[in-house]
């Protein structure tokens, strides 16, 4: 079990500095991808729905899918 968290997290990691050196346009489309909708309310709360869920995140993004 450590071996697979320790895989997820690596993953994580990479994908994190994919997107901090990827240009100002990709990083938009990587957040639209993985954001359907963002609601503000009061005092700066946040609800936040998004494109996958955890299960489609731990397996690897399929941008296309998502998008499609």
């Amino acid at each position: 079990m450590l071996e697979t968290l320790n895989a997820q997290y690596d993953d994580i990691i990479s994908w994190a500095d994919m997107y901090d050196t990827a240009s100002l346009e990709a990083k938009k489309m990587i957040v639209n991808c993985l954001i359907k909708r963002i609601v503000v309310y009061r005092d700066y709360k946040l609800h936040i729905d998004f494109n996958i869920d955890f299960e489609q995140f731990s397996l690897g993004m399929d941008i296309i899918s998502i998008a499609a």
